[in-house]
């Protein structure tokens, strides 16, 4: 999993999926996680992740986060 917080909501429903799109699965685990204040807390949920596993940060964020705001606006 990828996970990212933002400083302000990004995503309206608890998660959706992606089609045609590196990012399989988002969900909301901003209750869960206990954050509080005006950010979300996404997670970015990956099936068949073994060639990721063990990337660098900076090439998950680099992956992952131009195509999360693609897919979320307000992102």
């Amino acid at each position: 999993n990828v996970h990212v917080i933002y400083d302000r909501k990004v995503l309206r429903r608890p998660f959706f999926a992606a089609i045609g799109s590196p990012v399989q699965w988002v969900f909301d685990r901003t209750h869960s996680s206990g954050l509080t204040g005006p950010g979300q807390y996404l997670a970015v949920s990956q099936s068949a992740a073994q060639d990721e596993i063990d990337l660098p940060v900076a090439e998950l964020r680099s992956r992952y986060l131009p195509e999360l705001e693609r897919l979320l606006p307000a992102a």
